[in-house]
């Protein structure tokens, strides 16, 4: 988000929104509840427009979005009943002794993530996690 003469602009992509997300959120939620963007996709920022968005997908679909269409959709940019089939499909490999057993796993990728911040003094996430997935 930034400002041109008071004007809201919200694009969660960019640096500057990340860097002062507390207050962005809270110029949505007093300015712009149902902020549309200028590329056509909604941002809901109240709690209550969230939920009945959520639990009307014949409305609020997520699905027709440009932004959902891709090569693979992500499972919440679904709507029912495909999102249901596939929820119920990966709940099945997510599992109490499934994640139980990467937890090992899971803990020396963050250790090892940390450790490589901490010692540059900064990190790309995405980047370092793509190289230690390549590694393992």
């Amino acid at each position: 988000m930034t400002r041109s003469r008071d004007a809201l602009v919200y694009d969660p992509a960019t640096a500057e929104c990340q860097a002062h997300l507390p207050e962005i959120y809270a110029r949505l939620r007093d300015e712009a509840p149902v902020y549309r963007s200028d590329e056509g996709w909604f941002a809901l920022s109240r709690f209550e427009d969230v939920r009945a968005a959520a639990g009307d997908p014949a409305t609020f679909s997520s699905e027709a979005t440009e932004i959902s269409q891709g090569l693979l959709p992500f499972i919440q940019s679904l709507d029912p009943p495909r999102h249901d089939a596939l929820r119920a499909l990966v709940s099945r490999a997510f599992t109490a002794n499934r994640i139980a057993a990467m937890e090992p796993r899971i803990r020396a990728i963050a250790r090892d993530l940390l450790d490589a911040f901490a010692g540059s003094g900064r990190g790309d996430l995405l980047a370092q996690t793509r190289a230690s997935f390549r590694a393992a």
